[in-house]
C-alpha cells in the first residue's frame, strides 16, 4: 500500500506507527521523530499550581480531544517509524499498540512510502 509519509523521514524495514499532527504540536517528538521523556519541571510545576496531572497544558488539549471531534475537524493521522527507546524516551507502549506495519521503501517528510501492512495486535 501506499500512503503519504508524516513529519519524519522512514528508512526500509522501519516499524510505521500512526500519529496525529497535535502531538508534534505539543512538541512531544524531537527532530528525529523520537518521543520525548517528560520533562520533571513540568511535574513540578504542576505541583506548586495544585494540579492533578503533571502534564502540560498543550498535551492536555492533545488527551482530551475525543475522536469525534477530531472527525469533525477532519484532520488525519500521519505516519512515523516507531522508534523504541531506553530510559524512558521512545516510543512507549501505547505507542508499540499503534503499529500499522512495515516500510516497505525509504522516504523523506511528506513523500510518499510503500508500507505491508501487518496486524495492529500481536
Amino acid at each position: 500500500m501506499t500512503i503519504r509519509n508524516g513529519h519524519y523521514p522512514v528508512q526500509t524495514g522501519d516499524e510505521i506507527m500512526w500519529y496525529f499532527d497535535e502531538e508534534v504540536e505539543a512538541e512531544m517528538f524531537d527532530a528525529a521523530g523520537l518521543r520525548k521523556r517528560r520533562s520533571p519541571s513540568n511535574a513540578k510545576q504542576a505541583i506548586e499550581f495544585k494540579d492533578p496531572s503533571p502534564i502540560t497544558k498543550q498535551q492536555k488539549k492533545v488527551r482530551d480531544i475525543t475522536y469525534a471531534e477530531r472527525a469533525i475537524l477532519k484532520r488525519p493521522a500521519f505516519i512515523k517509524p516507531c522508534i523504541m527507546g531506553v530510559n524512558g524516551e521512545g516510543a512507549t507502549r501505547g505507542d508499540k499498540s499503534r503499529v500499522i506495519g512495515t516500510a516497505c521503501s525509504n522516504a523523506g517528510s511528506y513523500e510518499r512510502v510503500d508500507i505491508k501492512i501487518s496486524r495492529q495486535t500481536l
